[in-house]
């Protein structure tokens, strides 16, 4: 079980020596891994060092990268013609989802 940092998740979007990045990624990665504790009960964590499973530690890398490139939750932005649509945290994304289910017990 390894316990995800905020250089991986700088790593995971390529900004790898970006301070403002890492500030970022340092200050929501705590609360992501609480989401995604909380989201399996507990299941998947080691009950003497409280690390995540290498399954949800990606889960808990990748929706924290989502905060740390949008960190404003940012949808849409219009300059002219241009227009950008940002990714936002709303949510677990599929995949994410797919490894989440496989730890949380739900009704048949």
């Amino acid at each position: 079980m390894a316990e995800p940092l905020p250089g991986d998740v700088v790593a995971f979007i390529g900004r790898t020596g970006d301070a403002a990045a890492l500030g970022l990624a340092a200050k929501h990665l705590p609360a992501v891994r609480a989401m995604v504790r909380a989201y399996v009960r507990g299941k998947g964590f080691d009950a003497s060092t409280d690390a995540p499973s290498v399954d949800l530690a990606a889960v808990i890398v990748s929706s924290c990268a989502r905060l740390v490139v949008n960190p404003t939750g940012t949808v849409e932005e219009s300059i002219g013609e241009l227009t950008i649509r940002h990714g936002t945290f709303s949510g677990w994304t599929l995949p994410e989802l797919a490894v989440l289910h496989q730890y949380r017990k739900r009704a048949m």
